[in-house]
């Protein structure tokens, strides 16, 4: 799957299945953009900056789009999301 915007490549990553992927993009200035890309077969999220690189190291369990907020005051993601018929609520830094 690649991730491009305005006509250029931004990175390219390999899925181990063909499932459906949504796909959000979230710009909280400060040159801080993230790309959620949700593997809704493998019910993982995996966030990435516009460079490619994996935000925290690893996917996230998730089984539908999120929410992901930026705070520029204490630097930290707060990340919302549904797993099974819970909405939980993940806070993290950069």
């Amino acid at each position: 799957m690649s991730q491009v915007r305005a006509g250029v490549l931004l990175f390219s990553k390999n899925y181990d299945n063909e499932g459906t992927k949504l796909i959000q993009y979230f710009n909280f200035g400060a040159s801080i953009e993230v790309i959620a890309v949700t593997d809704m077969h493998a019910q993982k999220t995996y966030l990435y900056y516009t460079n490619g690189t994996m935000v925290g190291g690893k996917p996230i369990q998730s089984n539908t789009t999120i929410a992901l907020f930026y705070s520029e005051q204490t630097s930290l993601f707060t990340l919302y999301r549904t797993l099974g018929s819970e909405c939980q609520k993940l806070v993290f830094g950069r």
